[in-house]
């Protein structure tokens, strides 16, 4: 803030400021305190799916589809870390993370993305927390160094082919 100013942002104080750190990754100001509502966590559903690199041009449709009313909805229990891999040793693939909050194999809100075929491997699985933490921390994946980006993805954006 200016002048150095400790203020509070949450979504009913300063909540222009609390949306825009929430899509900031770490470019925005500087965090001193969380204040959290926790909840007991049952089982869920989730894990890894592995998908060959020539489904890129269904993944980004699927993935628009998944970010717009247009597609299955809105539904706060689904998350999904979408990840390019490109490796100097071989060919290229694409792994997406999903989650969904409720004990519900193949929910709605995925049907886009996980009808993609072939699927080179998966873990897909009812479970809990802390195995999904474990998979997403500690698995394959973790082995190949990575970037990040922030991406913005445009509801009524015409998507480019890839090759």
């Amino acid at each position: 803030m200016d002048g150095g100013r400790v203020v509070n942002a949450n979504a009913r104080e300063n909540s222009d400021l609390f949306k825009a750190l929430k899509g900031a990754s770490n470019n925005l100001g500087i965090v001193t305190r969380f204040d959290l509502k926790t909840f007991q966590q049952g089982k869920l559903w989730g894990g890894f799916i592995i998908y060959p690199f020539t489904t890129a041009t269904r993944q980004l449709q699927s993935l628009q589809s998944f970010t717009t009313a247009s597609g299955a909805g809105v539904d706060p229990f689904a998350s999904l870390i979408n990840a390019f891999i490109f490796t100097a040793a071989g060919p290229s693939f694409i792994a997406n993370q999903y989650t969904y909050t409720k004990a519900e194999a193949y929910p709605k809100i995925f049907e886009n993305l996980t009808n993609i075929q072939p699927q080179l491997h998966s873990t897909m699985r009812i479970t809990n927390l802390t195995n999904l933490t474990i998979e997403l921390g500690a698995g394959e994946l973790s082995l190949f160094h990575h970037g990040h980006i922030n991406l913005v993805v445009e509801a009524n954006t015409i998507m480019t082919r890839y090759p």
